[in-house]
């Protein structure tokens, strides 16, 4: 380990020297593949002198690594008259990790004064490589890739003399055991450095891929269903993504290029992201082509569609038209720019799940295709720092590795990096100039420490750290985080891992066996992931598992009430009487009276209903909610809004899926029709039920009736109606209130909601009790 303050390195020089001829320069040049250096390998860098003085140097090497660690080499540099030095800068062997230089030399003028000469930053990684065939791969069940960037004529134009060459990326991707791609299906070969055909490179890497099915020749184009196809072309829209093709044409067309691919690569993909391309009902068509093209000519292939956690409705639309019939995968970018992932990915995935069981009568796995952050330099909404990307991609990777994702492929080997505030340039796994980011190496390491084991399960290690145990070969591994990002940021964290010996190896590869006292360790944890190699069996024990609910150690409720079981059933009658124990909050406002709006809320249980009744106090009551006009909301005049999540753990903070249990309850006392009104929905349910009367099939019984001074509430809605709840003393809900009050004609609709927050992973928690 380097013992230095800095995070940058420099090599500076010593000069002896008179006149300057030329403008004196430094280059280094890049090792191959990547500037990436295997563990028992020298770290040997080519130093390019140009237009330097002839006379000697001593060249000093300031290394850093990820961690600002830094370390001091030096070398003699002799330049003769009229010619340029190449000297290699051999700094030996190194720990593993993500390292930065730069070069520096000092020349003294005439004048006597010097003047420093300094190389661009170079970034190197020290890894573990490996030789491994793609069969292998697959065999040691691998998930871990990185997706395919390409760029074409004319080149990398906007970076005079830079070359992209996808081949030399490719080559470094498969050293290092990332062995998942992803690929259009049908790309011709190319003799652009960065092209590749898509039969080329499976023949030529030891890859496997995923084969993305997405747009067809012009032979396939319905011109009869969208018009000349010149008219596309003229208006320059995507006729290729957007349209639905001709059935026989098209698949005839999939066939013939399906045989092209060599049979060991049988994992399709169909379109990327297409819910921003066409209607759903259109997709699905193009779904049962490709399924069909690939069961008469590819019976075992595995297939789905790009579109799995895709906005909610167009999916669901997707689903009844009979696009996911014949479906054996499904294809997703679960992206999590905002919130972060801890906050979002695993309940998002175990709901999705579920939503597919329901949906479609079995399960089916996931392959990732795409998930990251940019590194835009000037994007402040959507930038992160190189370290944070690092960071990032690690830990979500390990989740989705959690979850049983089949394939862990980020986007994307590199980028164009262009516009600095454009997000959509800085993507890249490597940079642009064949040179490592702190992601790749940090990617790497995830891989060769978790790749191919069995996830054991979470351990609870306090709120706000998580700990994940893996097993594989009989060695248990666990990975403890927190989400202090910065640098020297984090928590000493006290682990008992039960064994005589383990070794700690951190976000960037290097290793330090520790021998714990007492079979404990205190582990500095922080963002950048920290694996503690050898860790007891026993911790499985401790461990809860995939098949249980999640814990989650990443946020506090904002508080929690009891849940009192009914001693005697409410009536349902429009009577307080029977709600007299059963208060479980109040609402009130500091800026609307209380005789004006609020309101008390009961609430029971027992092991058929979950009762509800709200009494609230209005000193005028109006609605004039009419189901039968769009864009017309109960909430818009006097109402209730009861939200409750029936599986708190599976309440992710962001995306449709993370409602999948979450149901909201509306009740007005007076609607349009002169009549009280209740709703209640559920984003899975096609339809909400709607004023639902005596013997109807939801067994929902409610009544809404006015009173002196406001107007009072009550329902008895059936346990079953809440998917995933179970009604029994030590279960738990959650739950956020609001009363609406509008005072009539022209008056603005006003709330007042419970204090608390208002996103679903932070409702209070209601307390089943007797």
């Amino acid at each position: 380990m380097f013992k230095f303050k800095s995070s940058l390195i420099i090599l500076t020089g010593l000069a002896f020297t008179a006149t300057v001829f030329a403008k004196p320069e430094i280059k280094l040049d890049n090792h191959k593949p990547c500037n990436l250096f295997a563990v028992d390998e020298a770290v040997v860098l080519n130093a390019n002198f140009a237009g330097f003085p002839a006379g000697d140097y001593e060249a000093v090497a300031n290394v850093a690594n990820y961690f600002g660690e830094k370390k001091e080499f030096k070398f003699p540099v002799k330049v003769e008259e009229g010619k340029p030095a190449a000297i290699p800068l051999d700094m030996g062997k190194m720990v593993p990790s993500y390292y930065e230089l730069k070069v520096s030399a000092q020349i003294k003028g005439a004048d006597g004064k010097t003047s420093d000469v300094t190389s661009e930053m170079m970034s190197v990684g020290v890894v573990h490589f490996m030789n491994r065939t793609s069969e292998q791969a697959m065999k040691e069940g691998s998930r871990f890739g990185i997706k395919l960037f390409q760029i074409g004529k004319p080149g990398v134009w906007w970076r005079k003399g830079s070359i992209y060459d996808v081949a030399e990326f490719l080559d470094a991707q498969c050293k290092l055991g990332l062995q998942w791609n992803r690929h259009v299906f049908n790309q011709e070969p190319s003799e652009e450095p960065g092209k590749m055909g898509t039969v080329e490179m499976i023949n030529k890497f030891p890859m496997n891929v995923v084969l993305k099915v997405e747009g067809f020749p012009e032979s396939c184009f319905d011109a009869q269903k969208y018009g000349p196809l010149e008219d596309w072309v003229k208006a320059k829209k995507d006729w290729r993504r957007n349209t639905v093709p001709l059935k026989e044409a098209y698949i005839k067309w999939l066939k013939e290029e399906i045989a092209k691919i060599p049979e060991s690569q049988n994992v399709f993909e169909i379109w990327n992201e297409p819910w921003d391309k066409m209607k759903p009902e259109d997709f699905a068509e193009i779904c049962k082509m490709v399924v069909q093209a690939l069961k008469e000519s590819r019976p075992n292939a595995i297939v789905g569609p790009n579109s799995a956690m895709g906005p909610f409705e167009w999916e669901l639309k997707v689903i009844k038209a009979g696009g996911y019939e014949g479906m054996t995968m499904m294809a997703s970018h679960p992206y999590s720019f905002t919130p972060l992932p801890e906050h979002r990915v695993r309940g998002w995935l175990r709901n999705y799940h579920d939503f597919i069981k329901e949906r479609l009568g079995k399960d089916l796995p996931i392959y990732v295709t795409e998930y990251g952050w940019s590194t835009a330099p000037q994007n402040e909404k959507y930038g992160k720092t190189e370290r944070q990307q690092a960071q990032l991609t690690v830990r979500e990777s390990l989740m989705l590795y959690a979850e049983d994702c089949k394939a862990l492929i980020p986007h994307w080997l590199a980028d164009r990096e262009q516009d600095p505030k454009e997000r959509e340039h800085w993507f890249g796994i490597f940079r642009l100039n064949r040179q490592p980011k702190p992601v790749l190496v940090a990617h790497a390491v995830s891989a060769r420490m978790i790749d191919s084991s069995k996830f054991i399960g979470d351990l609870w290690l306090g709120l706000g750290v998580g700990a994940m145990l893996f097993e594989k070969g009989g060695k248990y591994t666990l990975a403890v985080w927190t989400l202090d990002e910065a640098l020297g940021t984090g928590k000493n964290i006290q682990i008992d891992v039960g064994a005589d010996e383990v070794t700690l190896v951190d976000l960037m590869g290097a290793e330090k066996k520790v021998k714990p006292a007492a079979g404990k360790i205190t582990v500095k944890a922080n963002g950048d992931m920290t694996y503690i190699v050898g860790v007891s069996p026993a911790l499985a024990k401790l461990a809860v598992g995939p098949e249980k609910e999640l814990i989650n150690p990443w946020n506090e409720r904002s508080g929690s009430f009891p849940l009192h079981q009914v001693k005697a059933v409410p009536q349902v009658d429009g009577k307080l009487d029977d709600w007299a124990d059963l208060k479980v909050t109040e609402l009130r406002s500091d800026k609307i009276s209380a005789e004006d709006a609020s309101a008390e809320i009961f609430m029971g249980w027992d092991d058929k209903n979950i009762y509800l009744a709200v009494k609230v106090k209005d000193d005028t009551v109006a609605n004039g909610f009419d189901p039968a006009v769009k864009g017309k909301n109960i909430t818009d005049g006097d109402s209730l809004s009861l939200k409750l999540g029936s599986r708190p753990l599976r309440q992710p903070s962001i995306g449709d899926y993370g409602t999948l249990y979450d149901y909201e309850i509306s009740i007005a006392p007076v609607s349009g029709s002169l009549k009280p009104t209740f709703r209640m929905k559920n984003i899975n349910w096609d339809d909400p039920i709607v004023d639902p009367t005596e013997g109807d099939k939801s067994g929902i019984r409610w009544t809404a009736v006015p009173i002196d001074g406001g107007w009072f509430a009550e329902a008895a809605i059936p346990v079953g109606l809440f998917k995933g709840l179970k009604a029994a003393t030590g279960s738990d809900m959650s739950f956020y209130a609001r009363i609406y009050d509008n005072d009539g004609t022209g008056s603005k609709t006003e709330y007042v909601a419970m204090k608390s927050p208002e996103k679903p992973m932070e409702w209070p928690l209601l307390k089943f009790e007797k």
